[in-house]
Order: C-alpha cells, then structure tokens, then sequence
C-alpha cells in the first residue's frame, strides 16, 4: 500500500482504514507500507504503524515499512521506531 503527502491528525484516518484492511486480510505474510512520498508523519500515524505491527507479529506475520524522506526516517528514528519496525528505503 501507498501514501503520499503528510499523515497526520487530519489526514490519518484513510491511511488506518487502508492499514487495518491489509493486516486484516490473511492472504499475505508480509505487509508493505509505502511511505516514500511522505514528507510528514505525526504521532498518530506512528500509532497506527506499530498498532499494525503488533496486530502481525502475533500472527507470525511481518510489516515492511518504506521511507525515504530524511525528516520521516529521523522521526523513525528518534522515537526507537527503526529497533522495533522494518524499515527499508
């Protein structure tokens, strides 16, 4: 799955839909979640990736999540997100 723009408190309620449906589907082993083309994450949304991840390492299953924007990845990074999630660019 794709994002693109900012995810935050206004804007991050499609973003959980479209994450609760991909780690709700049994279909797949590894989720990917592709944030490559946003260029500001809040809290929120942080929320809903580790809530995800959670939610999959209890079914033996694993989330991927793709940045590439330097102020993403350093939130990512300053929040101890990059020792628990999968982060990929």
């Amino acid at each position: 799955m794709h994002a693109a723009g900012e995810l935050d408190l206004k804007t991050v309620e499609p973003f959980r839909v479209m994450v609760t449906k991909a780690v709700n589907s049994a279909c797949a082993a590894r989720v990917v979640v592709d944030l490559r083309d946003v260029t500001f994450i809040d809290s929120t949304a942080l929320g809903v990736l580790v809530r995800a991840h959670n939610r999959l390492t209890t079914q033996k299953r694993h989330l991927t999540v793709r940045t590439k924007h330097p102020l993403v990845l350093h939130l990512f990074e300053i929040t101890g997100l990059t020792d628990l999630l999968d982060i990929q660019d």
